[in-house]
């Protein structure tokens, strides 16, 4: 795990609910992406845990799942300067 932050984000994800799980790959931060990935498997089923800027999360998620006032919160938090980084996760198949 790394900074501050990173810490504050798993307690509220899936990594929280059931820390004994394993991951499975990684894959680090690219400022072209402007997002990093890590595949975790959970109880013999696998998901992919996503953070990066809110802007390309969102471009990735299903439409449905975005929250209803994601927008206006990210508009709120970046107006008063806070560094904002989005989470997204998502159950896949093993192939």
């Amino acid at each position: 795990m790394g900074d501050v932050l990173d810490v504050e984000m798993v307690k509220g994800s899936v990594f929280s609910q059931n820390p004994a799980g394993t991951v499975r790959n990684i894959f680090e931060f690219e400022s072209k992406l402007q997002r990093m990935s890590v595949v975790y498997e959970d109880r013999g089923g696998l998901r992919v845990l996503a953070k990066g800027s809110p802007e390309e999360i969102k471009r990735r998620c299903v439409k449905e799942s975005i929250p209803f006032k994601y927008d206006n919160i990210l508009t709120k938090y970046a107006i008063k300067g806070y560094r904002v980084i989005a989470l997204a996760s998502k159950e896949i198949f093993d192939p």
